[in-house]
């Protein structure tokens, strides 16, 4: 039974160096938490399998090579996918990192809990602000666990669209209604900013984004295979788009 009450406060980000780290620390972590799901897929692609195939007959063809060679290339090829994962995760939290730097505005998730309080410990309330924290909550330490940019995107002025991006919350957080906050947080912003529409994509590793993005009630604006070793090897990005009410 959760023994104290914790505030997640959905606000508009301040910048600062401070600041910024945990934002970028906390795209890292998104990027990272989509490793497992990246290396299964890309593994037991038709491309790695054939190439697994291919070495193999290699091997044994030309070099009459042993079994425990035989054996060992379907490891040596799953070591390659892994680091190749990794390293394009790195680079894609750089990337997402600088884009971040650059947002028309940000916005994050700030925790007000017990010092080393767990999701199991406590009873989440999230709001947004403004909002004068009173009692417990005002004294209680503050933890970035979440964050997201907004940019303009097709075309400049009063009826432009805004693009959510970098939208990433902590993994021991996750599945708590904090990134659904944080999108509608977004739509509401961009709204007030005179933008008539905005739009986010997520890919097929991102099953929980794409839920939320239903749930809330984004519609689908289409997808397409994004190229990632010729048409050998593709990804499939899905694009949602929320049409704000300007009335």
């Amino acid at each position: 039974m959760a023994s104290a009450t914790a505030v997640v406060i959905v606000r508009r980000a301040r910048g600062g160096a401070a600041e910024n780290a945990a934002r970028s620390a906390l795209i890292r972590d998104g990027f990272s938490q989509l490793t497992g799901a990246a290396f299964l897929s890309f593994m037991f692609s038709e491309l790695s399998l054939q190439v697994v195939v291919l070495i193999g007959a290699v091997l044994f063809i030309f070099l009459h090579a042993p079994l425990w060679a035989l054996l060992s290339v379907p490891v040596v090829v799953a070591a390659v996918v892994y680091v190749c994962v990794v390293v394009t995760h790195q680079a894609l939290a750089d990337r997402h990192t600088q884009m971040m730097l650059k947002e028309e505005e940000g916005l994050v998730a700030e925790l007000r809990a017990p010092l080393g309080a767990s999701p199991r410990d406590v009873t989440l309330r999230v709001v947004t602000e403004p909002l004068e924290l009173t009692g417990d909550a005002a004294g209680m330490y503050p933890q970035l666990i979440g964050t997201a940019s907004i940019s303009e995107w097709l075309g400049a002025g009063p009826r432009s669209a805004a693009r959510l991006h970098a939208l990433a919350v902590s993994k021991r957080w996750c599945n708590l209604g904090i990134g659904s906050a944080l999108a509608a947080a977004a739509a509401r912003r961009a709204l007030v900013t005179g933008k008539y529409t905005v739009e986010a994509a997520a890919s097929e590793l991102q099953a929980s984004a794409q839920h939320m993005f239903y749930k809330r009630g984004w519609s689908s604006r289409g997808s397409y295979h994004r190229r990632l070793v010729g048409s050998a090897l593709t990804l499939v990005i899905t694009q949602y788009g929320k049409d704000l009410d300007m009335a």
